[in-house]
């Protein structure tokens, strides 16, 4: 922009000479006609003083051109040093802008990303699953109201850093800004520039779309975070086209969540009628629409081999430095770190390696660089309370004595994963030390088993998710163990978008291996709203379908834990005592019911090749619409 600025003022610019001849003239001029129309009646005295007008009008205008000529001549070489900076500047502009590391920010170039199975988008996306990390997160495909704050990182290896004092405040995202005139009611002010990626405008009706369609089970789909979030809702209301108001139905301690974690959707394309399912691998008419800086390329889309995000220039995030995101689908984490340390790939897309050495040989390198972010979830074991022999809790806990959880923790996870059974991280409120330690106890497991009635003959099932590495390995354990009693245990390995219908629909066997539960540190209501694993939803058959499930309490075997249900909802909305008594017995009675069990809560870590810069001083989780690519 501002090389074609100086071009247009040095093709239209005016030498001080002429601008001073000009003036000389222009100031004779006015003189002259002050002459004229102030003289007296003499006419006798005109042709005089005509002529002594254009004498004096000529020297002024020699005079007015000598100084001009001496003047130029001093400044010319002023003004050509002035031409050249400002075309070094322009020239500068036009390569590169430079960073705030100095770094020249280059534009263009491939970012190359790994999956590890295909994208899971039933009812996408107001409800999500941890594989749909590339378009999930805020930033690349899709917005939120607000988003959550910066964090301060600090360098702790080669190249690697990790969070440290987390920002859970608040800030803009497509809300300009909000009020709050109760403790019942918010109202979002909406961005003026915010579209769609198919050119129409945001509006408040399409925020009000996206917080009534995480209310609708069909939708959203019981059980997801999203809908239990939106249980707090009470209503939504469009006041005009930039003004949404968001009604709830009681104070919860988890509000500020519920406006940076539910995505806004575009209401012809996401959970409405005339696209129910949004399955890309089912359904080919399916079609994502955000408003990011990044837009999916419907085209491009193979089940089988990955997809890609080309800019949306559009955004009121800015045009992306990047030309494509490519997603090439692997067989496995495994698989992702390999590729990603032959330079192969840029990154792995915050799939956990669950693989030590692999991480350690990453930190270790010079070619790439990477960061541990906060504690946000984990791997867990699930129950099902409604499948014999697991509907009786000695069954279930005879099952997990079995589990060599520091093993599998030591040998399938990274350094900063923490092995723990509680649903709460550590420093939370929840959190009681003495009863996260694992209690791996074969002997004790095979008396509770044999109490159970499980024993010579028995035969479990179990549905693994074979992606993540440390699943099937941690079966085969557990099949070995059970082995010793003559107790069978048979496996079911699941692709993903398949194990998400099977966790939504509490159909998966006995119990489930390989599966995520979100273990948000932000509060212990947010923890305990985002437990599907603990609400009873995933726990027992759904009946019905997904848009009119069984309630959860009239489900079988149910009735035997309605204390525990009552103290999860105790925790959402706070009704209960914030004392370490209170907070002991909340975790031995979720020991009790076992339901499920963590098997770690994941930090996680991240890495990416050196061709991948970020702007910012420092490291952060990068920005899909601010990093850029060296070109090489």
């Amino acid at each position: 922009m501002e090389r074609n600025y100086w071009s247009r003022m040095k093709r239209s610019r005016m030498s001080r000479r002429s601008l001073l001849r000009a003036s000389a003239r222009a100031g004779v001029g006015a003189a002259g006609l002050a002459l004229v129309g102030c003289g007296d009646d003499d006419d006798d005295d005109q042709p005089a003083a005509a002529q002594a007008q254009q004498q004096q009008q000529q020297a002024m205008e020699q005079q007015a051109e000598q100084q001009a000529m001496q003047q130029e001549q001093q400044e010319e070489p002023a003004a050509q040093q002035q031409q050249q900076q400002q075309a070094a500047v322009a020239q500068a502009q036009d390569q590169a802008m430079v960073d705030s590391q100095g770094n020249a920010i280059q534009t263009g170039g491939v970012f190359k990303r790994a999956a590890a199975s295909q994208l899971t988008l039933i009812r996408f996306p107001w409800n999500s699953a941890g594989n749909n990390g590339t378009i999930d997160p805020t930033g690349y495909m899709y917005n939120c109201l607000t988003q959550y704050g910066g964090v301060q990182l600090d360098e702790t290896a080669n190249r690697f850093w990790e969070y440290a004092n987390p920002d859970w405040e608040i800030k803009p995202d497509v809300a300009a800004g909000w009020e709050t005139p109760d403790n019942l009611t918010w109202i979002f002010d909406i961005k003026p520039n915010v579209v769609f990626h198919d050119g129409r405008a945001f509006t408040a009706d399409d925020a009000a779309h996206s917080y009534e369609a995480i209310r609708d089970q069909g939708v959203s789909g019981g059980g997801s975070p999203a809908y239990n979030l939106g249980k707090v809702i009470a209503g939504t209301e469009a006041i005009d086209a930039s003004t949404m108001k968001l009604n709830l139905g009681e104070p919860r301690g988890f509000t500020g969540a519920l406006t940076a974690y539910v995505r806004m959707g575009h209401p012809e394309t996401a959970g409405s009628e005339t696209a129910p399912a949004l399955d890309m691998a089912r359904n080919e008419e399916a079609v994502l629409i955000g408003t990011g800086p990044w837009r999916f390329d419907t085209d491009s889309y193979d089940p089988n081999t990955g997809w890609r995000l080309v800019p949306f220039p559009e955004s009121h995030m800015g045009a992306p430095n990047m030309e494509e995101i490519t997603y090439t689908i692997f067989s496995d984490a495994d698989a992702i770190g390999i590729a990603l340390e032959a330079g192969d790939i840029d990154s792995h897309n915050g799939i956990p390696f669950n693989n030590p050495e692999t991480i350690d040989r990453l930190i270790a390198s010079d070619d790439h660089w990477g960061w541990a972010g906060t504690s946000l979830g984990g791997q867990i074991f699930r129950f099902a309370i409604d499948v014999e022999p697991t509907t009786d809790p000695r069954a279930r806990h005879g099952v997990w004595r079995m589990v060599d959880q520091e093993r599998v923790v030591r040998d399938y996870f990274g350094p900063y994963d923490d092995a723990g059974r509680l649903f709460f991280q550590r420093g939370s409120q929840g959190y009681i030390e003495d009863l996260d330690r694992p209690n791996y106890d074969p002997a004790e497991g095979a008396k509770l088993l044999d109490a159970a009635g499980v024993g010579e003959g028995s035969v479990l099932t179990a549905s693994t998710l074979p992606i993540r590495p440390y699943a099937p390995a941690l079966a085969q354990l557990l099949q070995a163990e059970l082995s010793t009693l003559d107790i069978e245990l048979e496996l079911d390995p699941t692709e993903y978008n398949v194990m998400i219908e099977k966790q939504q629909a509490g159909d998966f066997g006995n119990f489930l291996i390989g599966f995520g539960n979100w273990i948000r540190p932000e509060s212990a209501a947010l923890a305990m709203v985002m437990q599907d694993a603990l609400h009873g939803e995933g726990n027992a058959k759904r009946g019905g379908d997904a848009s009119n499930p069984i309630p959860v309490r009239e489900r079988p075997y149910m009735d035997n834990y309605f204390h525990w249900l009552d103290m999860i909802i105790d925790v959402q909305t706070g009704n209960h005592d914030d004392t370490e008594e209170y907070w002991r017995s909340f975790n031995e009675t979720f020991h009790e019911v076992m339901f499920a069990q963590a098997i770690a809560r994941q930090r996680g870590a991240e890495f990416y090749t050196n061709r991948v810069h970020v702007p910012d001083p420092g490291p952060t989780t990068p920005n899909p619409q601010t990093i850029w690519l060296e070109q090489t």
